[in-house]
């Protein structure tokens, strides 16, 4: 695979990942090649007649129109789909082509899937996206997808996203961890879903680098996805960048995944790492504790109240009191 530093002109200093096809899924038709397509239905001449002035009105403005439109077509069965082709090809307006692949979404019929691949060739993103969500009632097929990950409009990344997601392909965690480097902060979060969607551990550490990207959307994401892990796991990660930082980045990472994990090992690591730590760091890791702080953790928020940073001191005496205000309320419930 490889990547571009700077995108096209719609997605500027993007990195745009482009596709290694080579760890793709074979394609679902048999060894011997692509199976003989079957004939569409013929129609009738009174549904066809019917079927023609349905389409008459597939450029209607009014969405219910063109809604109720698609669902009749779609009664009169397959074969209005060779029909709705020249539509497909030459549609005058956005609003006929979408409502004649909502028709072909309804149908559901594999035969229209070529015709509707097409349509991601179109000069408009637009268009593009309406073809690839339909194509995701059409097809199971990874390798559909997998190219429209480079396309420059952000949604169509995103869709293509979704589309591997839902299908679980092979080598998918690949393709999650070349999204998590996405330009779009939209996909990114779409990304970052993955993991921990799928369970994939081998991602921890990617989407602990995230909790410090610059969209909130990625970080929660992030944050959501590492919340499905075992606690020990994320913690081991926390832990050891914690104790072996490469800059004081690592720490300020460490302290984020143990707000989300709260594991004692992790709790353990941050107060190694904080305690000649620079002011600022310290409030971080004061401010991880005080969401888990036991009476283990007291003698080090005990300590930070003799810090010559006034900051310090303030988060130290801020967490000492939520965990005495926690223990007064576990006292009178009990």
């Amino acid at each position: 695979m490889t990547f571009e530093t700077k995108g096209p002109a719609t997605l500027p200093n993007a990195c745009v990942w482009r596709p290694d096809l080579s760890f793709a899924p074979a394609p679902l038709c048999p060894a011997g090649g692509a199976p003989e397509v079957e004939a569409f239905p013929e129609l009738d001449a009174t549904a066809r007649d019917e079927a023609l002035q349905c389409i008459g009105r597939l450029q209607d403005d009014r969405l219910h129109v063109r809604q109720t439109t698609a669902m009749r077509l779609a009664g009169l069965g397959p074969g209005v789909i060779p029909l709705l082709e020249p539509v497909l090809r030459g549609g005058c307006c956005l609003h006929e082509i979408d409502a004649a692949l909502e028709t072909l979404k309804r149908l559901r019929d594999a035969r229209s899937i070529p015709m509707t691949a097409a349509l991601l060739a179109s000069p408009s993103e637009d268009i593009r996206l309406a073809a690839l969500k339909t194509l995701r009632w059409l097809t199971d097929d990874p390798d559909t997808f997998l190219p429209e990950l480079s396309d420059p409009y952000w949604r169509i990344r995103r869709e293509a996203l979704f589309a591997l997601l839902e299908l679980r392909c092979d080598g998918l965690m690949r393709v999650i961890e070349a999204m998590l480097r996405d330009g779009h902060a939209a996909v990114r979060a779409a990304a970052a879903n993955g993991p921990g969607i799928i369970r994939d551990e081998s991602a921890i550490p990617a989407l602990i680098e995230l909790l410090d990207d610059p969209a909130k959307p990625v970080r929660e994401m992030a944050a959501w996805s590492l919340g499905r892990f075992e606690r020990r796991m994320v913690g081991e990660h926390a832990a050891d960048l914690a104790l072996h930082p490469a800059s004081r980045r690592d720490v300020a990472l460490a302290c984020r995944t143990l707000c989300i994990c709260r594991d004692p090992a992790a709790a353990d690591a941050v107060i190694l790492a904080a305690e000649h730590a620079d002011s600022e760091t310290q409030v971080k890791a004061v401010k991880a504790l005080a969401g888990m702080a036991g009476p283990e953790h007291m003698p080090f928020l005990k300590s930070m109240l003799q810090s010559d940073a006034e900051t310090v001191r303030q988060a130290a005496a801020w967490a000492i009191s939520l965990r005495t205000l926690r223990g007064a309320s576990r006292r009178t419930a009990e």
